[in-house]
């Protein structure tokens, strides 16, 4: 037999705070960032007696702005180009995932391998069943 399954995800983040500058004049800047990602997996694994190996392909977009106001001075930017006030960034990536649980008695441990983003991931799991 095997396991079919379909996941989605959202997350968002915001965070603002002032940052006091001293050039080219004293003043504060405020500072406002947020970032969202979305996605979606197909995952299909077998269910064996003590291996669950499984394998999943998906998609995951990504989208952050960063925006800095000077209140005194206008011209001022934090960002490179020396003129811009934000800068916003898109990215869409196919996700690859492989991995297997282990049951082994009290004992379960996982191994998995994510590719996303061009980064290649992975990670150990141990668990204790009761």
């Amino acid at each position: 037999p095997f396991n079919l399954a379909v996941k989605g995800y959202f997350t968002q983040s915001k965070i603002n705070f002032e940052q006091n500058v001293t050039t080219p004049i004293p003043s504060t800047v405020d500072v406002d960032y947020e970032a969202n990602m979305m996605g979606a997996d197909a995952l299909i694994g077998l269910d064996w007696i003590v291996a669950e190996p499984y394998v999943g392909i998906g998609f995951v977009k990504s989208g952050s702005e960063l925006t800095a106001v000077a209140n005194l001075d206008p011209t001022y930017s934090v960002f490179a180009d020396n003129t811009s006030r934000s800068k916003k960034t898109d990215v869409t990536s196919s996700r690859l995932t492989a991995g297997c649980e282990f049951n082994l008695a009290l004992l379960k441990l996982g191994l998995e391998y994510n590719r996303v983003f061009d980064t290649n991931r992975a990670s150990l799991k141990i668990s204790f069943a009761f």
